[in-house]
């Protein structure tokens, strides 16, 4: 199943309750279509670029949000039903939803290279002193 990224702002509350049941309505939906949720961060409360119009909010628009963030594996289906969901939501001010990868190498980074190549062979001690000493017998006969 590919991996997505679904970022999300939502509309602060005094109290975090509808925020927590819209992270596990998310997650839920995810879950039972036979996703898995590998991370869920909580950004804060954080000012908006410009200030969101939603319909029966404050006139003006809102300048504060709930930034959330949640890493699932899912199949296509469930990410539009997902996106569907949080489309109609009236706690939802802006999501938007990224693949992150669809195969495990495109997801994974490895911190450091660890292939050699069959045909690489790494000189040993005598072979080191053997070419410091030619580039040094060349540059002796270069300079005279």
């Amino acid at each position: 199943m590919p991996l997505y990224s679904l970022s999300c702002l939502a509309l602060h509350y005094s109290t975090y309750t509808p925020l927590r049941t819209l992270v596990h309505t998310a997650a839920t939906l995810v879950e039972s279509n036979g996703g898995l949720v590998r991370q869920i961060d909580y950004l804060g409360r954080r000012n908006t670029p410009q200030r969101i119009r939603a319909p029966g909010l404050v006139p003006g628009g809102v300048g504060e949000a709930d930034y959330w963030t949640m890493q699932f594996d899912a199949n296509p289906p469930t990410v539009r039903e997902l996106t569907n969901r949080l489309r109609v939501d009236p706690r939802v001010l802006r999501h938007t939803t990224l693949l992150v990868g669809s195969k495990l190498r495109e997801v994974v980074t490895p911190q450091w290279n660890m292939t050699l190549r069959p045909s690489l062979r790494l000189p040993n001690d005598d072979e080191k002193v053997d070419t410091h000493q030619r580039a040094l017998d060349h540059d002796h006969a270069t300079s005279q």
